[in-house]
């Protein structure tokens, strides 16, 4: 694990987010219409199979993820990781576990993906050394695709900018009325291999 990732997170009060999950977001079926459209992009993009889930919560994803998909979700709540593994017991592809944005390659030692997703979480990590903590993902993962949708967009311009210098391409897709949830107005889908 690279020090700069472990250098780069923001303060937070973590105790708490371990112990109600971020925000108290337990039930997030009011975000179900986002996840099922950010499945649709998933699938529309040309050889994905393996999905990892970056603050993945209770593994909303998922339920709207079809089968052959693989899905590794992780999440520092410990209280979100166990709903989730409850929910999700049965499903063949799915792991699921503990860990935090900065330890995550501590926990797992190779995390080779197609496609890594994120909502809110990149913004924790100090603007000065987005950059290099992006880049890391990107190489740890061996991801093609990064999908983003940050709600925090102010705190989250300058990782735009992290992203906009390790990728090929940049599509943003605006959400339909219909799926838009909570502040999520668009999705930021990055080529970047």
């Amino acid at each position: 694990m690279l020090d700069v990732l472990k250098k780069s997170v923001r303060d937070a009060d973590l105790d708490a987010i371990h112990k109600v999950g971020y925000y108290g977001y337990h039930n997030l079926s009011a975000f179900d219409a986002c996840y099922k459209y950010v499945a649709e992009v998933i699938g529309g993009l040309p050889g994905v199979t393996r999905v990892l889930e970056i603050g993945c919560h209770r593994a909303n994803l998922v339920q709207f993820l079809p089968e052959p998909y693989e899905y590794i979700g992780f999440d520092v709540s410990e209280v979100a990781i166990e709903e989730a593994k409850m929910r999700w017991t049965s499903r063949r592809g799915v792991c699921l576990f503990q860990a935090s944005l900065e330890t995550v390659f501590d926990t797992v030692s190779s995390l080779e993906v197609d496609v890594v997703l994120s909502g809110n979480c990149f913004i924790y990590l100090r603007p000065e050394t987005m950059v290099d903590c992006v880049k890391e993902y990107c190489e740890r993962t061996g991801a093609s695709y990064f999908i983003l949708y940050e709600i925090d967009r102010v705190k989250s311009g300058s990782l735009v900018k992290a992203f906009e210098l390790v990728s090929q391409k940049k599509i943003v897709l605006d959400l339909p009325n219909e799926v838009v949830a909570k502040r999520h107005r668009k999705i930021e889908v990055y080529k970047i291999k």
